[in-house]
C-alpha cells in the first residue's frame, strides 16, 4: 500500500493522462456551462438583499444576478436603468432549466 502523499500525487498524475473535452464535448458537459456574453438592463435590483435581475437587450429574457455575483463585480449600489454587460450560465435548478444566471458583471 503506498503512504498517502504518495498515493495522492499517484491519482494527480493519472488524472494529468486524462484526455481533455474537446470544444463540443466541453459545451455539453454540466462540468463546462455554455457562457453566453450579453448586454442588458438591471429591471429589478433588491439593493438590501444583494440580487436581481437583468432584462437582456437580445430578448432572450431575464437572467438572475444571485448576490455572489453583485459582490464579486463590486457593484452593491446597482439601480433599475443601469445598464450591464454580463455572462451567464443556464440554470441548474430543476424546473427553471430555461432560465438563465448571470455570473460575471460590469457596468457600461
Amino acid at each position: 500500500m503506498l503512504p498517502l502523499q504518495e498515493g495522492r500525487a499517484l491519482s494527480a498524475h493519472l488524472a494529468a493522462l486524462q484526455p481533455k473535452p474537446t470544444a463540443p464535448e466541453a459545451q455539453n458537459s454540466s462540468k463546462f456551462p455554455v457562457l453566453l456574453e450579453s448586454e442588458g438592463t438591471i429591471s429589478f435590483f433588491a439593493q438590501d438583499r444583494g440580487f436581481g435581475f437583468i432584462k437582456a437587450d437580445d430578448g432572450s429574457g431575464d437572467a438572475f444576478v444571485p448576490p455572489q455575483t453583485v459582490r464579486n463585480a463590486g457593484l452593491a449600489n446597482l439601480k433599475r436603468g443601469d445598464r450591464v454587460r454580463y455572462d451567464a450560465i443556464p440554470s441548474t435548478k430543476p424546473g427553471k432549466e430555461d432560465k438563465f444566471q448571470a455570473r460575471v458583471m460590469e457596468l457600461l
